[in-house]
């Protein structure tokens, strides 16, 4: 069992699951051309079944490796490889080969063997309580700018602010800067302080709201730094405590 963990945690291990990986990457792209499939069918659906079978045998490798076997169910990687791996052995009904397409979400599984994406992906789901403060803000500001867009642009520009809801997805399409000005121009020949209303929406929405939520995941994202980076050390000083030990012996 010991000589199992080693092989998991191996270098050689980590990049064979990733080389199966980025070949799935490419053999899901080829699926999607028509011609291709067409001429090579048969062979690409025998692929499908022997990358789903690679799958299934590292997925099992890991599950024989963890000690203890509830181990394997904290990390939530698992969960999600237990997900994507059974959704493979699906039949093939119009409603399965849809649901089959998170075949393609096996490309993010290379975020568990590259340390990097992996701490990106810590801080990110580490991040989510406190940019849910970002998020409340940010939804009364589109709230109240959408109410206030109803109520004075309504009549001048029905398509864009007719309703609260269009005023939402108008605001929407705003605070992604796409197109905002042309909208503004609209408006602008009958309320010539129709420019106000935007450039303050773009400001506190994109500028302060947006910039909120990436300086969060940026301070966790060095909390997570600093954490591996003491992990790191305890780990050292652990093996210098071991060899003392040995010394002392």
């Amino acid at each position: 069992m010991k000589r199992l963990r080693g092989f998991v945690a191996s270098d050689l291990f980590r990049r064979t699951v990733i080389a199966v990986i980025l070949f799935n990457a490419v053999h899901i792209g080829l699926e999607t051309d028509p011609e291709i499939v067409r001429a090579w069918g048969g062979a690409l659906h025998a692929m499908d079944w022997a990358v789903l079978g690679l799958f299934s045998g590292e997925m099992l490798l890991r599950l024989l490796a963890a000690a203890p076997l509830s181990e394997f169910f904290h990390d939530r990687w698992n969960w999600f490889d237990c997900a994507i791996i059974g959704a493979g052995f699906f039949p093939g009904s119009e409603f399965i080969t849809v649901f089959r397409l998170l075949r393609i979400l096996r490309i993010m599984r290379t975020l568990r063997f590259m340390p990097g994406l992996k701490k990106l992906e810590t801080a990110v789901f580490e991040s989510i309580p406190a940019a849910t403060n970002v998020a409340v803000i940010l939804l009364l500001l589109f709230y109240t700018y959408a109410i206030a867009g109803t109520m004075l642009y309504g009549a001048i520009a029905p398509q864009r602010f007719g309703s609260l809801a269009l005023s939402l997805l108008t605001l929407f399409q705003i605070i992604t800067l796409e197109g905002w000005s042309t909208l503004m121009h609209e408006v602008l020949p009958q309320a010539p302080h129709a420019w106000i209303y935007f450039i303050s929406f773009i400001l506190m929405g994109t500028y302060l709201a947006m910039s909120s939520a990436v300086g969060i995941v940026v301070a966790h994202l060095n909390l997570v730094e600093e954490e591996s980076e003491l992990e790191d050390l305890r780990r050292a000083l652990a093996r210098i405590e071991a060899r003392l030990d040995k010394l002392a012996d």
